[in-house]
Parts: structure tokens; sequence; C-alpha cells
């Protein structure tokens, strides 16, 4: 478990590293690419680590159950707690990576109050969808370890791992995204832990993820709200200005998300 979450770190660590040592071999100046890394270390990856921090939580709870059950040797069972578990952390992921494309300098303003908040906005957008990614991975680690597969989590983060270093070598050295490429990077690491976890769960207990109600409804529910909320920050910002429309619509976001998941048969 410590080894898996060390190499999850490392891909900050490597981050830091490598831009770095780009950015200076390409001749910006070392007080230019600090302070774009300021910007993701301590406004994108602040945002980013409150949907993953609640992930934790669900996946630590998660290791118990899934052992008790596993015990049982009714693979049924443990299908349908993984499909439970699952589904209601995409409840959350998908309507925070939502919230973060359509208000992220919004809400950037709204905590950071004296600071340019636009580069901030832009990566918060960008890398949203990580968020569903980050979340996912961290259940289907949870389920591999509860399931007593310990290194494989490990195996697909330090395989994710590489496959970062060379996806964010190429975007900076040959298409020269500069501070986008972390941010990217950082999308094709998640991403590429989650389809090693779903294909060793498949391998080692035939487990396939459902998808209408974990994925498809909340999804529709979360554009709902996103076009809602928008709409909503938009009229209020002409009357109250920008932080206080930003509150007033994160509110009327959880109202109409909420009411969405049950009308479309997200839960009941």
């Amino acid at each position: 478990v410590i080894l898996s979450a060390t190499v999850y770190n490392l891909c900050g660590v490597v981050d830091n590293a490598m831009f770095g040592t780009i950015m200076s071999i390409q001749g910006h100046k070392e007080s230019e690419y600090a302070a774009l890394l300021g910007i993701v270390t301590g406004k994108y990856d602040t945002l980013m680590n409150v949907p993953l921090a609640i992930s934790s939580a669900f996946g630590s709870s998660l290791i118990p159950s899934i052992v008790l059950t596993a015990k049982t040797g009714n693979r049924r069972q443990v299908h349908e707690k993984i499909d439970i578990f699952t589904r209601f952390n995409m409840i959350i992921a998908i309507p925070c990576a939502a919230g973060f494309i359509v208000l992220a300098k919004p809400l950037l303003d709204l905590l950071f109050l004296t600071e340019n908040n636009t580069l901030g906005g832009v990566l918060l957008q960008m890398g949203a969808i990580s968020v569903v990614f980050y979340n996912l991975s961290t259940v289907t680690n949870a389920v591999l370890q509860g399931l007593d597969n310990m290194m494989v989590p490990v195996k697909s983060a330090a395989i994710s791992l590489v496959i970062h270093i060379i996806s964010l070598f190429l975007m900076m050295v040959v298409f020269k995204w500069g501070i986008y490429a972390v941010v990217l990077s950082k999308i094709v690491f998640s991403l590429s832990t989650c389809i090693l976890n779903a294909h060793a769960l498949r391998e080692r207990i035939g487990y396939v993820q459902e998808q209408k109600k974990t994925f498809v409804i909340p999804a529709i529910a979360s554009i709902i709200m996103g076009i809602v909320t928008l709409v909503v920050h938009l009229l209020f910002e002409l009357f109250v200005g920008t932080r206080i429309a930003t509150v007033i619509a994160l509110c009327v976001a959880v109202a109409v998300y909420g009411v969405a998941l049950v009308l479309l048969g997200g839960v009941t």
C-alpha cells in the first residue's frame, strides 16, 4: 500500500524536476518556470486534492468490506460491492470535474483573492477530467488490495509513471507545450492507471464495470448542472459581483445535480 502511494507521489516529483530542467535548457528563466510550477502546485493541485481526499477515504473503508466479502467466495457479491463503491465515488467525482470546467477561474478567484487566476483557471479546466480517472484508480487500487493482489496497483502505477514521463517529455520537447504539458501528462498517468487496474480486475475476478448508473447518468446530470450553474453565475455576476455569484452558483449546482441525479434514476 505504501509502495503504491509512493509511486503516485513520485509523479509530482518527476513533474517538477523534468519541467524545471527542460524549461532551463530551452532558455527560460528560473523565476518564470518556478512561477508556473507554483500555479500548478498551489492552485491546481489544491483544488484537485479535495475530491481525491474523499476518494481516498472511500478506498480505505472499502478494503475491509471487500476482504470480508471475498472470504465468502461469492464472486457476485464482490462484483456488487465494487459496483456500489465505484458508483458512489463517480457520483461525487464527475460533478466535481464538471464544476471545475464551468467555474474554474471563479473558484480560484474565490480562494485566491488578490492574484491573477487566468492561467490557473485554464489549467484547472484542462485537467478537470483527471479527477474522474484519479478517483476511479483510487477505488480500483483499494479493490485489488482487498483481494490480496497487493503488488498489482504498484505495477500499474509504475508502468503509468513510465508512460507519464515519456508523454511529458514529448509534450515539452517535441510540441513545446510548457506548463500545459504537466497537466496533460497527469491525465495520461491517471487514465493509464485506470485502464491497467480495470484489466487486472477483469483477469482476476471477471469484473466488468457497469456503465449506465456509474458514468452515463452522473455525466448527464453533471452537464445539466453545469449549464444551469453557468447561467446562474453569469446572471448574478451582473448584480452582486463574481465572488458572491460563485457562492450562489455552487449552492444552485448542488441542488440541481441532486435533483437531476434522482430524476434520471442514478440513485433512488
